[in-house]
């Protein structure tokens, strides 16, 4: 214990902390504290969106956007019962037209959905709310910030003097760094997971059925399969994510899983 705790102190010293996601429990080394994420990412959010305003490709329906923005009410209202601690999140939504768009989040609660996505694979509302939860989970358990600090340490550590830790640096590196992609590559997917873990503990506590939000999976299943897809560098494939899927609903249905 001593050990462990002089550990943690040389870490902070060094500008390192921890941090442990919700639910999972899992820990989390950070470089960055959450407040520089959120304003850097509410930075890239609001370029990201004007230009797809710009472009005309944002919020383009209304109808879709009020069926994405009514869900997300719901799921945000069982998060808040769920990480008590990240009541106060403030959740902004918009929709894309964009066709290289399926779901994107961003620390603080930013979150973007296409509706060529939604529309392609013809999603009942459990299976959207599954999506949109996997998403919100993402900014629950912090990956964000875990993200950026990973690539921080990655692109750096092997200089023999470090730069002070700004997130700019850690973007710009993963913008500009395909190995660093490649080297970032394990925590995207094991951060894939997790987020379909929460997100299916979130629409479960929704009040979604479970069969129902397993189907988002089945689909994603099979359009892996069709496509001859496999593993990519940030993302398990489909088969893997509906076996892994099924275990965690079991856990979910004998209350095992979550508070």
């Amino acid at each position: 214990m001593r050990y462990g705790s002089l550990l943690v102190s040389w870490l902070s010293l060094m500008g390192t902390a921890w941090g442990e996601v919700p639910v999972t429990a899992r820990p989390q080394e950070m470089v960055f504290s959450q407040t520089e994420v959120e304003l850097a990412d509410a930075k890239r959010y609001a370029g990201l969106t004007s230009r797809l305003r710009q472009y005309g490709e944002l919020d383009t329906d209304t109808e879709a956007g009020a069926r994405v923005l009514a869900i997300v009410a719901r799921l945000a209202a069982a998060a808040r019962t769920l990480v008590p601690a990240q009541a106060d999140i403030a959740w902004e939504v918009h929709t894309t037209a964009n066709p290289d768009v399926d779901g994107i989040s961003m620390a603080g609660g930013k979150l973007l959905i296409g509706l060529p996505f939604i529309r392609g694979m013809g999603l009942t509302d459990s299976e959207l709310a599954m999506v949109l939860a996997h998403e919100m989970a993402h900014v629950l358990g912090h990956h964000h910030g875990e993200a950026l600090s990973n690539a921080f340490t990655l692109a750096f550590r092997n200089l023999p003097q470090k730069p002070v830790p700004f997130v700019a640096l850690a973007v710009s590196a993963m913008q500009a760094n395909r190995g660093l992609l490649h080297r970032a590559g394990p925590l995207a997917r094991m951060q894939e997971l997790e987020a379909d873990a929460l997100g299916l503990l979130l629409a479960s506590r929704a009040g979604y059925p479970r069969s129902e939000l397993v189907g988002f999976y089945e689909k994603l299943a099979h359009q892996d399969d069709a496509a001859g897809l496999a593993e990519s560098v940030s993302h398990p494939s489909g088969p893997v994510r509906l076996h892994y899927a099924r275990a965690v609903t079991q856990l979910i249905e004998a209350d095992m899983f979550g508070p």
